[in-house]
């Protein structure tokens, strides 16, 4: 590897440091190397600070450039790079000159890779058995022995925090809402309160619910394709017992009636209700502020209230969110 190493060097140094990179951490791991040794190397070849979390084991660690202890925790600052295994290992370094960040994100690959190797937890697991795994883990009636075995296999211990987030295709773990989005990309999603992994069904429940509240964002379906139940609150509650009661409130009745009249009542609705101003919703559905007043006008007998109400916007933007939630599941 040394005599490969110094000829790519004279050709394409960027090339040759990668190399170094890797063989860094090979010869770690050759040599039974522990983990204080793998973060330190990331800290020394990074030239910033590097933290590890191991969270199954409850360790932390943090290094500084020069091989020394840091006091100085990375997370959950911003880092340049964070690499990750289910958010049971973690690894990061310390914001920094973005010009390396090809070559940081290469250290912090090889160092979680070598730590997994050392921990004896491989990161190689088949996404079919990874969400299998995922699958029992939210199943609350599944027995103690297939939850633990499910924990296990994923990495996680009974108190690992994690949120579980529902899509159309399937759940997620997830640490953060940040890393739920990037795990979704544009897909809309329902986000589960963080919880340990032993409870991970009850963030699994949640989730379920914030999904049916997620919409397309086009105007027959005007919202946020992406809700987060920490920020929905109580209306998860109340969506879950209109679902589970299949019942479909007056109010809802009342918009999906007026949009049979006016095609343009979900979109409107949804603008007057999130705007500060009815010139700022004109904006939003693209009409002169006239026009949308003349949508109010005949809008608002259509629908029973007023909607130039704060109490008014409140309930037509409920009326709207509940509706997305109960159709879905009621078809």
């Amino acid at each position: 590897m040394l005599e490969i190493t110094a000829r790519v060097s004279a050709l394409a140094p960027e090339a040759a440091n990668a190399l170094k990179v890797i063989a860094y951490f090979d010869q770690l791991v050759q040599g039974g190397a522990g983990i204080n040794a793998i973060v330190r190397g990331a800290a020394v070849l990074s030239g910033r600070n590097a933290e590890f979390i191991d969270r199954i084991n409850d360790i932390r660690l943090s290094f500084a450039p020069d091989g020394a202890t840091a006091a100085t925790e990375v997370f959950p600052t911003p880092s340049t790079h964070v690499a990750s295994r289910d958010g049971s290992l973690r690894i990061g370094l310390a914001a920094g000159d973005g010009d390396a960040a090809e070559l940081d994100a290469l250290i912090l690959e090889r160092a979680l890779l070598a730590a997994s190797t050392t921990l004896g937890r491989p990161l190689d697991a088949r996404p079919r058995d990874r969400e299998a795994w995922i699958r029992v883990l939210i199943d609350e009636n599944a027995d103690a022995d297939s939850r633990t075995n499910a924990l296990r296999s994923l990495g996680l211990s009974e108190s690992s925090a994690l949120r579980i987030v529902a899509t159309d295709e399937g759940p997620l773990l997830a640490e953060n809402p940040d890393d739920a989005l990037r795990q979704v990309g544009t897909a809309r999603a329902g986000i589960g309160p963080v919880m340990p992994a032993g409870r991970a069904s009850e963030s699994w429940k949640h989730a379920r619910v914030a999904l049916l509240l997620t919409a397309e964002g086009t105007p027959e379906d005007p919202g946020e394709r992406f809700v987060n139940a920490d920020d929905a609150g109580s209306l998860i509650e109340i969506v879950e017992a209109l679902v589970t009661t299949k019942t479909v409130p007056a109010d809802v009745v009342a918009i999906e009636r007026a949009h049979e009249h006016v095609g343009w009542t979900y979109e409107t609705i949804y603008a007057i209700s999130r705007a500060g101003s009815l010139r700022a919703a004109a904006s939003l559905v693209h009409v002169h502020h006239s026009t949308l007043q003349e949508r109010l006008t005949r809008l608002e007998p259509l629908l029973g209230w007023s909607l130039t109400s704060v109490q008014g916007r409140t309930r037509a933007l409920l009326a709207l969110s509940i509706r997305r939630a109960v159709r879905s599941t009621l078809g």
